[in-house]
């Protein structure tokens, strides 16, 4: 008799007893999987693709079951979707050819399964017991079950019920089963992979536990392994740890207590990592069996506080954070990250509860405790921490352009900068022209308007002498200066398109935000003075910012630029062309005006540390191929070393000279020729 229904429920007949109740901790216990997928009918063998979204089981006595209500099993399947839910489970017909079928599990990149039975060449009719392999084609298709060969299998297999698992890296086949005719009561067994798809004779695992033993799992390492047994009289799961590399000598089996009741669990399985349980179980004694699902362990055991950082004073976010530190039971706490909008992210372990000292100079900061003791799961929670200034003056008057003596205009977006930073406790109104901050007495200060197309006047403010709070009113003046507009789309490098309104784009003039673009038609244009030279780029999230140089260094009138601004994508196969890196003539000398353009190049693989690229230097057609074969590597190199002693691995990156075999543009002009002389990046490797 070949696997049966028999083999799947009638065994939660037989193995009924008592077990010692679940000692789970609140947050880990047992959950039913839910009513997409659980039924009246027997749920049985959960099996979870590799990427966790995918749940096949059996399924039996269903109507819909090709063998119909009386004395089936089929398999069924259930996907899980963005929001975490199951949908509801339906039949998989490909899988369901005999009258009892299971899915026993996936192969390590999840493409094909392990299934129940042996079947002739077409796939359509059951021959005999055994096991195939089904794999599934990208396009979601199963194909034909591919036979596994497993030495004298037939001749040790002669009872009623049988249970697999194949390891995921396909080296090994654990199975239950017995060798007494039509025996009820299976053993363990382990069957070692010869060649592909060709597998040993079975061999008992040496476990002498209950009369039977039933479902192994393995855990994804090899370590553990997970099956049923009825020592207790009732059927529950147990673990034992592997001693040596026959996969048959286990260490003394233990119970999880975690799981099992005294009712019939069974059929136990783990996601990849081992955080997440899958099993069948039975409610009570006269219910049918249902999937359950349990957290082991956390797989992100932290706690995320995050807030905004607000000053006490004003009741408003500080947004100049670049010196805030914060100390969590007396440590320095390296978590913590702070952002241009007053708010801040931290994340510390579980376990423990935390008391918090935040420290910002020039203010007085209220202690906080985050109670962390007593959670076990991943928690987020808001927490905003509030600091009081030290003594201050405050200094008022009106922002005004120094030709009119009339406030600047909005576009100007005019700004105070004491000591060259921006304070946090500036208040303006854009329209009058008033403005109010405050700054602690005891030291001098220098004062600045920074205005868009105008020249900054510094103006001293002297403190050191006052030594109680006051009122002081000083207006502040910049003077005007002729500017050229430099405008253009913002595209995306691979398309060509423009980006679309709703998407925000930075536009940087030298490394620095210029403006923020959200709802617009992908174009931008910023107001630039005259008589210097810049950088300028645009970045957006995923996307890597390509730097145009802004030559305004001889212009002496008022004019128009327009530059198109690049953003490559930030995916395997972009190769992206650094605009600003320049060599001495013929040689592979970096000139050091390419330093700040290499410098963000650094900047981006520090940000993406999982990430590896090709260096690539290309020539024009002028001298020899092999001439400009070496140039071009030699550039490529230079440039590498010149990453690699910022402290970038240099097993992170390649270099490779392309010569004249890859140009941008006809080399039959200069500028053409100007164009091929170029060296660019590939993103070769993005591992998650």
């Amino acid at each position: 008799m070949n696997f049966s229904f028999k083999h799947l429920y009638s065994t939660v007949l037989l193995l009924l007893s008592i077990s010692g109740a679940a000692h789970a901790q609140a947050n880990f216990a047992p959950q039913k999987v839910g009513e997409a997928i659980n039924s009246v009918y027997a749920e049985l063998n959960p099996v979870l693709s590799p990427d966790g979204n995918e749940l096949f089981f059996v399924r039996a006595n269903h109507p819909q079951n090709g063998f119909g209500a009386k004395d089936s099993e089929d398999v069924w399947y259930s996907k899980r979707g963005e929001d975490g839910t199951w949908s509801e489970a339906v039949r998989v017909p490909e899988l369901n050819i005999g009258r009892y079928n299971a899915v026993w599990a996936f192969t390590q990149d999840g493409s094909a399964v392990l299934i129940q039975g042996r079947y002739n060449k077409d796939g359509d009719f059951w021959k005999k017991r055994g096991f195939s392999l089904v794999r599934r084609t990208s396009a979601g298709e199963w194909e034909t079950p591919k036979t596994l060969s497993l030495s004298k299998f037939h001749r040790k297999n002669r009872g009623l019920y049988t249970t697999a698992y194949l390891t995921p890296d396909g080296r090994h086949i654990l199975m239950s089963f017995s060798r007494k005719y039509n025996g009820k009561k299976s053993r363990l067994y382990v069957s070692r992979e010869k060649e592909p798809g060709h597998y040993g004779r079975p061999k008992k695992i040496k476990i002498k536990q209950g009369s039977a033993q039933h479902a192994p799992f393995a855990s994804a390492d090899g370590q553990k392994l997970y099956y049923s047994s009825n020592k207790s009289g009732n059927f529950d799961v147990w673990v034992a740890e592997r001693l040596d590399e026959s996969w048959r000598k286990w260490s003394e089996p233990q119970p999880l207590s975690s799981i099992n009741s005294a009712n019939w669990e069974s059929y136990f399985r783990t996601n990849i990592k081992g955080s997440q349980a899958w099993y069948s179980a039975r409610a009570d004694k006269n219910s049918n069996p249902d999937l359950y699902t349990i957290k082991l362990f956390e797989e992100n055991p932290f706690i995320v506080v995050s807030g905004q950082v607000i000053n006490k004073k004003t009741n408003l976010p500080i947004t100049n954070l670049s010196g805030v530190t914060l100390y969590a039971n007396d440590s320095l706490e390296n978590s913590l990250m702070v952002n241009e909008d007053g708010t801040y992210t931290m994340k510390l372990p579980l376990g423990k509860k935390y008391q918090l000292k935040p420290q910002l100079a020039n203010y007085d900061a209220d202690p906080v405790t985050v109670e962390a003791d007593s959670l076990y799961e991943y928690t987020e929670t808001k927490l905003d921490l509030y600091f009081t200034p030290w003594t201050v003056v405050k200094v008022q008057g009106k922002l005004l352009e120094r030709s009119t003596l009339a406030p600047f205009p909005a576009e100007a977006n005019a700004r105070i900068m004491v000591n060259g930073k921006e304070p946090d406790s500036l208040v303006v109104n854009a329209k009058t022209g008033e403005y109010a901050l405050w700054v602690p007495y005891g030291q001098n200060y220098k004062l600045q308007v920074q205005a868009k197309g105008h020249k900054t006047e510094e103006q001293p403010l002297l403190l050191d002498k006052v030594k109680a709070y006051q009122v002081i009113s000083r207006d502040l003046y910049a003077s005007k200066v002729n500017t050229a507009t430099v405008q253009g789309r913002l595209l995306d490098r691979k398309t060509g398109k423009t980006f679309p309104a709703g998407v925000p784009v930075q536009v940087m003039l030298n490394d620095t935000l210029q403006l923020t673009i959200i709802d617009t038609l992908g174009t931008y244009a910023v107001p630039l003075a005259l008589g210097n030279t810049y950088s300028l780029s645009a970045k957006a999230e995923g996307y890597y910012p390509i730097t145009e140089t802004i030559d305004l260094s001889q212009e002496e009138k008022q004019i128009k630029v327009y530059k198109d601004l690049y953003l490559a994508p930030v995916e395997v196969g972009q190769s992206i062309r650094l605009n600003n890196v320049f060599f001495e003539n013929a040689k592979s000398t970096l000139k050091p005006e390419s330093f700040t353009e290499l410098d963000r190049v650094v900047t981006f693989l520090q940000e993406n540390p999982n990430m590896k690229i090709e260096i690539a230097g290309h020539t024009d057609n002028k001298g020899t191929a092999a001439l400009n074969n070496k140039l071009s590597a030699d550039r490529a190199g230079a440039v590498a070393k010149y990453i690699t002693g910022k402290g970038i691995a240099s097993d992170r990156l390649t270099s490779r000279g392309y010569g004249s075999t890859k140009p941008e543009a006809d080399n039959k002009t200069e500028e053409g020729r100007s164009r091929n002389r170029r060296v660019e990046f590939t993103i070769l490797e993005i591992k998650n």
